[in-house]
């Protein structure tokens, strides 16, 4: 029962994103003596930073996997077009055994070069060091929502804004984004206004954080004013969490099933005279396969609950800033919102208006809401994986 609820004091404090917002209902309702307890859930941002900076490594370790599976299949086949079987009746041999497919495997289509193999060979580690740059840009990108979040909680705590990362090089990764995957040939070019909201919040963090601290009372302007940003922000985080999942996961997965796909193909004719080691192989080709593939999936669910968490937590950063806003519509908000380094946020503060008691209610359930559904992705999230 200890343990248990020592992991659950863990998790809570994992709820970090949404304390600056709990704690602003806190003082404009006037209840200060509640502060210390609510700010246990803002000490660190630990479940969007631990979970960004694995999924980052794997994109590297990922091409790891795939180039070293590439390898195996080609040793394999090379191997085994060497050797000359006899064919004796009844023995499917390498021709006709194509026809055999291993139970609760997938087809999957030919892509890309199926001869990457060239003179001299190039180490597996090489032909993946283009991933390492985008592997650490991603999680500098990342490492951004964190840092905007967590001085939304240091702030509502009446503390002064300590960030752990370098802004300047965090806002160098977000602009070169495009060009560091153009240097690693991948084609996907990140929507331009996402990268720019980027370097927006990286510039409001640099002016009203380091260069002049601003004020606890403050935070009702910085939700409101930076909701915009923050929103074409996640989308640019998501679109880049959507392409290792779906494009170097999903390759992974191909280099994964062609491997067990030739070993299976090949055991008819390898163990043609040993009935018992075919059994033992066919069984261990599907047990490694069945555990491998978990594994791989597994990552991809992680994936997937990671994005839900960075779109719920938008979703619910947008409800709360058209409260606090007094609904102002967009356009309303521009010309609210300061729109340069030399308009801080305290200089619009005395506009805003405190919100109404049934606007504290409302965002009150907005924030209850989001801990009752971020609940179960924190959860899983803090699984280890299969």
């Amino acid at each position: 029962m200890r343990l248990h609820r020592k992991n659950v004091k863990a998790n809570l404090r994992q709820f970090s994103l949404w304390i600056s917002l709990i704690s602003l209902s806190l003082i404009t309702s006037g209840c200060h003596e509640d502060l210390s307890q609510v700010r246990e859930f803002s000490k660190v941002s630990g479940t969007i930073q631990e979970t960004s900076e694995k999924l980052g490594k794997d994109i590297y370790e990922s091409c790891l996997r795939r180039e070293n599976r590439l390898d195996e299949t080609e040793k394999l086949q090379s191997s085994f077009a060497q050797t000359q079987f006899p064919s004796p009746s009844g023995v499917l041999t390498r021709e006709n055994s194509r026809t055999r497919t291993l139970e609760g495997f997938e087809e999957f289509p030919v892509t890309g070069d199926s001869s990457p193999y060239k003179f001299p060979p190039i180490r597996m580690d090489e032909r993946c060091d283009r991933f390492k740059p985008v592997a650490k840009s991603t999680i500098q990108a990342n490492l951004l929502a964190v840092n905007y979040l967590e001085s939304l909680g240091q702030l509502a705590g009446d503390q002064r804004v300590s960030l752990n990362q370098n802004l300047t090089d965090l806002g160098s990764a977000i602009t070169n984004l495009n060009s560091i995957f153009e240097k690693a040939k991948i084609s996907v070019q990140i929507n331009s206004d996402y990268v720019k909201a980027g370097e927006n919040i990286v510039g409001f963090l640099l002016d009203n954080f380091v260069v002049k601290p601003i004020q606890r009372k403050n935070l009702k302007s910085v939700i409101v004013c930076q909701d915009e940003n923050f929103q074409q922000y996640i989308l640019l985080l998501n679109e880049v969490n959507q392409l290792y999942r779906d494009t170097w996961l999903e390759s992974e997965k191909v280099g994964l099933y062609r491997y067990f796909e030739a070993r299976f193909q090949q055991a008819p004719t390898r163990y043609r005279n040993n009935m018992p080691e075919f059994a033992n192989e066919i069984q261990t080709i599907t047990q490694q396969y069945t555990q491998e593939k978990a594994q791989l999936n597994g990552r991809k669910e992680q994936a997937e609950t990671y994005i839900a968490l960075l779109s719920l937590t938008a979703q619910n950063h947008h409800e709360l800033a058209v409260i606090f806003g007094n609904n102002m519509d967009k356009k309303a908000i521009q010309s609210f919102c300061p729109q340069n380094s030399t308009a801080t946020t305290a200089e619009i503060y005395q506009n805003l208006e405190p919100p109404s008691q049934e606007q504290l209610e409302e965002a009150q359930k907005v924030l209850d809401n989001y801990l009752k559904e971020a609940k179960p992705l924190v959860a899983k999230l803090n699984q280890k994986a299969p």
